[in-house]
């Protein structure tokens, strides 16, 4: 995977290269973009955990804001897989693009293509594996509410994801 830099000074690029530490900073799992159960392949919730542990990194290091570049081409270290592919097929695009306009199309490209009502019905009538615990299940539902508009922090979606819960949770007899 190659990229180019496209930093404005000399400067930057040396700043950036002498914090050894930036790397180790950040210690998300590479994502693949492979779905592993069947219905999503968790981007956003991975986007959410990269980005904040890139912005962490900038933090620790005590410098400023690393540029958009920049976190863009680290972005690719941490892709795996399809995920890569795309990344690499995509590089020239995506290295004229902001870092956060870069994960509104990585979540674009790797979101479900269900539409909210179909993950609606699918979260309502979800039921508990008798494989899963109880908070295994608590989290397949909320991940399933993170896919509808709004995610888990609209109310309406938490309720669902709630009711669903209270709902399938545990066996009736037959």
């Amino acid at each position: 995977m190659t990229a180019i830099l496209m930093t404005e000074t000399l400067e930057e690029i040396e700043m950036i290269q002498d914090n050894a530490e930036r790397p180790q900073q950040i210690t998300v799992n590479k994502f693949s973009g492979e779905k592993t159960d069947g219905l999503e392949v968790g981007v956003q919730r991975w986007w959410n955990k990269f980005s904040l542990q890139v912005r962490a990194a900038e933090i620790y290091a005590g410098s400023r804001a690393w540029p958009d570049d920049v976190k863009v081409t680290i972005l690719g270290d941490f892709l795996t897989g399809m995920a890569e592919a795309w990344y690499d097929d995509m590089n020239a695009q995506l290295q004229m693009l902001t870092f956060a306009q870069v994960g509104a199309e990585l979540i674009k490209h790797f979101r479900t293509a269900m539409t909210d009502l179909q993950i609606t019905t699918q979260m309502c009538t979800s039921r508990k594996k008798a494989s899963e615990t109880y908070q295994q299940f608590a989290n397949r539902l909320l991940g399933m509410a993170d896919l509808i508009k709004g995610g888990r922090a609209a109310e309406h979606n938490a309720r669902l994801a709630l009711q669903s819960f209270c709902a399938h949770a545990y066996p009736t007899t037959q």
